[in-house]
């Protein structure tokens, strides 16, 4: 297989690979003289038909190589992970409007990406999801949201007794 060496690390190398090039990968025990390695710790694949492009790619290989070579590396995948349980519990304590907005500085996108735009549950500050329903008085279909954390929801009063979850 084709292979160009990006970077080297204790027993770790970060190649992009393929006959085209076109796939990142981190491997393990790269032996130059042979063109092989013990194996494939992780590859993103950035070619026509893949919905990576190259710099994406290049990011996620790049962060998985930073994870096996460097000890007190946090991954992107972590931090995302640390940043939404934050936020979470400062929804939880109802803070989160101030914080956001005069600390932080946040911009739309930002808030898209924690989920902070999205309508909370007004017993529990829970996340509300929506489903659908068929409403025979009105005979439409309808939406209506109910809380993940507790049991409140906006299905209405006329049609509790055939909901499909006991309200």
């Amino acid at each position: 297989m084709r292979f160009e060496v990006l970077f080297e690390k204790n027993d770790y190398a970060l190649i992009v690979r393929g006959k085209d090039l076109d796939e990142y990968a981190i491997v393990y025990k790269l032996d130059k003289a042979k063109g092989c390695w013990a194996n494939t710790c992780s590859y993103c694949n950035f070619s026509e038909y893949s919905n990576l492009s190259q710099p994406e790619a290049l990011m996620y290989a790049l962060d998985m190589f930073l994870v096996k070579t460097e000890e007190n590396y946090i991954s992107r995948c972590r931090l995302e992970e640390l940043a939404t349980k934050f936020k979470d519990r400062l929804i939880e304590d109802d803070c989160e409007e101030e914080f956001f907005e005069q600390e932080c500085y946040m911009e739309e996108h930002e808030k898209d990406f924690f989920e902070l735009n999205e309508e909370r549950c007004p017993c529990c500050n829970g996340k509300l999801e929506q489903e659908t329903y068929y409403d025979d008085v009105f005979e439409d279909t309808s939406y209506y949201n109910y809380c993940t954390k507790c049991d409140w929801n906006d299905y209405p009063e006329h049609l509790k007794e055939d909901a499909p979850y006991n309200w």
